[in-house]
């Protein structure tokens, strides 16, 4: 407790703005202004001013990881971090292929007017996309010309086969684990459970169930790797 007053103190001792300041954020897509003391730590905003449960408070020192949440593409440890040291993202950086990403691209870009450039790591968006704005573009991208009839749905159809094998991969090293080291029922670990507290993730985590995948898809004779082991598994 006195370890983390001490850092609540540091932070306002950093603060060289007024006691109480209008601070806006943007958070998943969402913009939202609060009052509060700029030098508040992140974490508390997230969680007690917009209700956000994904970063949780561990050991407030941002050591152990729980308070992290993603700023400008980096890591940062909001327990720690002052939300006055959090402004609008410049650079914006898509690493999964979120249907709202896809689809809402002008709502981002709306929400985010400091943003200059858009690193596209999920084959999100199209460089015409971007033609004659300010906002500049790099990354894998969609390339210059349409994919073959049937291709995407192969890619996504592998991708769920995937999913599938690895949730039945996880089942297994459970049951491995609480069938020798769980010493009641109490102390075993659910993968049921796992899927529920990996949904209060703020991105919006969904942890697929187990279940048969009875057959890799393949596109013009081709099969990934992981969907063939993902079928071949008993």
């Amino acid at each position: 407790m006195v370890r983390r007053l001490y850092t609540q103190a540091k932070l306002l001792e950093a603060a060289s703005v007024p006691l109480m300041s209008s601070i806006t954020l943007i958070v998943n897509r969402q913009r939202h202004t609060v009052d509060v003391d700029p030098a508040t730590p992140l974490l508390y905003v997230l969680s007690d001013d917009l209700g956000l449960r994904g970063p949780k408070f561990g050991c407030g020192l941002g050591q152990c990881g729980a308070c992290t949440v993603i700023s400008g593409g980096r890591a940062i440890r909001s327990c720690v971090t002052p939300v006055s040291a959090v402004g609008d993202a410049e650079i914006l950086y898509f690493c999964t292929g979120h249907g709202v990403y896809k689809n809402g691209l002008k709502d981002i870009l709306r929400q985010a007017p400091q943003a200059t450039g858009v690193v596209d790591g999920a084959n999100l968006y199209h460089h015409a996309d971007f033609a004659g704005g300010k906002v500049g573009y790099t990354g894998i991208g969609r390339g210059r010309k349409p994919a073959p009839a049937g291709f995407v749905e192969f890619v996504e159809a592998s991708f769920r086969a995937m999913e599938r094998g690895t949730a039945n991969e996880v089942q297994g090293v459970l049951d491995f684990l609480n069938g020798r080291y769980a010493s009641s029922e109490f102390n075993k670990v659910q993968l049921d459970t796992v899927r529920k507290l990996g949904a209060t993730c703020v991105t919006g985590c969904e942890i697929a169930a187990t279940g048969k995948v009875a057959a890799a898809p393949a596109f013009n004779g081709f099969t990934t790797h992981l969907a063939a082991c993902a079928a071949a598994a008993k």
